[in-house]
């Protein structure tokens, strides 16, 4: 984002600036450090109860169905998608009343509005911006 900002701002240097790298992988660390404890836990202990052996397995196949579908295939494919996914179907695995359909279900939710939302936003954001670009 911030790339593309430089770049409509008139930034041509060709690559990168160091700057820019650092300040995202702060950010991107900060996300981790403050937010990821909470979708583990989620998705470790409120979806489901994965134990070590169906653990190890969700992310042996979370991480073949990225590198299948995003290196060889190059398709568009989310982490945290492919993570939950894997660590519902090996919990399914236990027994289907240890799985919180509400929680499954709310989180589809949130996954099919995100992108619809986002869209929204940025169609509000680029109308109050227009007026400013002229």
């Amino acid at each position: 984002v911030l790339l593309l900002a430089l770049l409509a701002a008139g930034y041509d240097d060709g690559g990168i600036p160091v700057w820019v790298a650092l300040l995202s992988a702060v950010m991107m660390t900060a996300g981790t450090l403050f937010g990821g404890w909470r979708i583990s836990h989620t998705i470790g202990y409120k979806i489901t109860t994965i134990d070590p052996l169906r653990g190890s397995v969700a992310q042996t196949f979370s991480a073949l169905m990225l590198f299948v579908g995003a290196i060889a295939l190059h398709w568009p494919i989310s982490t945290t998608h492919t993570v939950t996914a894997g660590a519902l179907g090996a919990g399914e695995n236990q027994h289907f009343s240890v799985t919180n359909r509400l929680l499954v279900i709310r989180i589809l939710w949130m996954w099919a509005l995100t992108p619809a939302a986002t869209c929204a936003l940025a169609f509000v954001l680029a109308l109050a911006l227009s007026p400013a670009a002229g």
